[in-house]
């Protein structure tokens, strides 16, 4: 008996009617995009003979439709290729996203970035919006300005205005830098190599004087945004008004201090001071924005300040992939993360949440980050590395505060993941072979909570031997509490089959199609908490 006859158009209304993905449009709101070929196919999705115009393209022009037997793509997917399409038409027709520097490479009109985009081809040709779209949606897709509000970009002559602005950041820096070079008042540290500044007399945390590459290339920049960030007693010129002896004088002091701590104690004073410094740093931006009228513009400033001490791309670590996602709720976040290159090869790998959101938040973020980048260093496992992390920052957290975070460390040697956690959200471990996804449970308290042994007592290591084509996927809950408008939850269980369905892609794959879920899951509704996810993928 011969198969039946399908009614195409019938079938094909039936699914415009109920799969999400016939309904997808570009972001003129008219043009509809092929579920099948993914290409704008009809001109306009409200017009009366639209189903006409689809059905004609899906069986005569689509190449991958099959008369309606193929399996469309995912939502996820389409809005994928609507960003991409996006993304093309604004090369197309907006000129400050056609632009570059003078080394060639593309500038990112929300962030003003150099991106390591190359506008010219290998071969000295222009590259196509086709070529290049790609290549932009990864910027984008980690570019904070753009993850916040996608709508606004700066224009070329605002571009102008910040470039401008930059070039005098930058001559600042170069003035500062040669002052570091010619005059000692500008040359003097304490003894953990933490630059002392000749205006406000204190060691400064955040400027690293240690070795001749920091003084070269970092301290200058550093020094220079310390005195124009209103936090220094810099009043305009860059003579302090301070002798030699008198800033020598300083500096004894501090390496006294240090110094009268008892042998086995160095390393714990040395740290103290080390934090000291960085407490004095955030206690004053925080007095500066409390008082200052201009509170956006100094919130501006505390973001751009945050955005550099998150790193932009993850440490290479050979046979892993590593990615990492990151949207604040708002201006400033209490999401954090690191990427620390250990010895042997190895990488200390953080992510955490500080509870609440906003400066204060941003504060004690910056403060554990701190401590976590500090702390790893010395090599420890991560639970002797995390009780002294949670040492650290106790003191500094208040009744209402608490810090959870995960911190764990990458051995390429043995292919493992040892980690600790520390009332954070439990990692997901995806093996594909087994076709199997799931969280990686353990005990651990949020830091701040317990002290000393107590601590330790319930904090668990964790090891994970990560086989190739496994993943581990780190994030805080601002993923599983991401919100719809009538206040559902995405939940734990939409993040194990998210990551599941994306089992045998790439870390970036893993990444994105998390990503996408949420946001096809969220349909667009603002979200109240930060929200950061990393990828580990075994790639041997």
């Amino acid at each position: 008996m011969g198969k039946a006859k399908v009614d195409l158009p019938a079938r094909f209304a039936e699914l415009a009617a109920n799969h999400p993905s016939f309904s997808v449009v570009l972001e003129d709101g008219k043009t509809w995009v092929c579920p099948y070929c993914a290409k704008p196919a009809v001109a306009d999705f409200k017009s009366p003979d639209f189903q006409k115009h689809a059905l004609e393209h899906v069986l005569k022009k689509c190449p991958t439709a099959s008369s309606l037997e193929a399996v469309p793509l995912r939502l996820d997917q389409m809005q994928h290729i609507v960003h991409l399409y996006s993304i093309r038409q604004k090369l197309t027709t907006e000129s400050s996203w056609r632009l570059s520097l003078g080394n060639g490479k593309w500038l990112c009109p929300y962030c003003l970035e150099s991106t390591g985009i190359e506008m010219v081809s290998k071969e000295g040709a222009k590259r196509s919006p086709d070529e290049l779209m790609h290549d932009i949606h990864n910027h984008l897709s980690r570019c904070l300005p753009c993850v916040q509000n996608p709508a606004r970009w700066h224009t070329v002559d605002e571009i102008r205005a910040k470039m401008r602005e930059r070039k005098e950041q930058e001559e600042f820096a170069r003035k500062v830098a040669e002052k570091m070079k010619t005059d000692p008042v500008f040359q003097l540290s304490d003894r953990y190599g933490h630059w002392i500044c000749p205006f406000c007399e204190k060691p400064l945390a955040s400027v690293d004087f240690f070795s001749e590459f920091a003084r070269e290339h970092n301290a200058p920049y550093q020094a220079a945004l310390h005195m124009q960030g209103g936090q220094c007693k810099y009043k305009g010129t860059l003579d302090p008004g301070k002798s030699l002896k008198a800033m020598q004088e300083v500096a004894t002091k501090f390496m006294e201090e240090g110094a009268a701590a008892k042998k086995d104690e160095a390393t714990t004073a040395g740290d103290t001071q080390y934090l000291s410094a960085l407490r004095d740093e955030v206690s004053e931006l925080r007095s500066h924005i409390e008082k200052n009228k201009e509170f956006q513009e100094n919130l501006q400033r505390a973001r751009k300040a945050q955005q550099k001490m998150l790193p932009s791309k993850p440490t290479s670590v050979p046979g892993f992939e590593v990615e990492v996602y990151f949207q604040a709720s708002e201006e400033v976040s209490g999401d954090f993360y690191d990427f620390i290159p250990l010895p042997e090869g190895k990488l200390g790998v953080v992510i955490g949440d500080v509870a609440g959101h906003g400066i204060d938040a941003g504060i004690v973020m910056g403060m554990t980050k701190k401590a976590f980048s500090l702390r790893a260093q010395a090599g420890q496992d991560p639970v002797a590395t995390t009780m002294k992390v949670n040492d650290d920052i106790a003191p500094e957290l208040g009744k209402t505060t608490f810090v959870t975070a995960v911190y764990g460390i990458l051995d390429p040697a043995d292919e493992s993941f040892t980690f600790v956690r520390c009332g954070h959200t439990f990692p997901v471990l995806c093996q594909p072979k087994a076709d199997n996804a799931y969280e990686v449970l353990s005990d651990g308290v949020v830091l701040g909570s317990q002290h000393g042994d107590l601590f330790e007592k319930k904090t668990q290591a964790v090891k994970l031997n990560l086989a190739p084509g496994q993943s581990i996927t780190l994030f805080t809950d601002g993923i599983s509490e991401a919100m719809t408008e009538t206040g559902e939850e995405f939940g734990k269980e939409r993040i194990i089959e998210a990551v599941k369905r994306h089992k045998e892609a790439d870390a970036l794959g893993v990444l994105e199609g998390l990503i996408g879920s949420v946001q096809m899951f969220t349909q667009g509704h603002k979200q109240a908490d930060d929200q950061t996810i990393i990828v580990i993928h075994s790639s041997n």
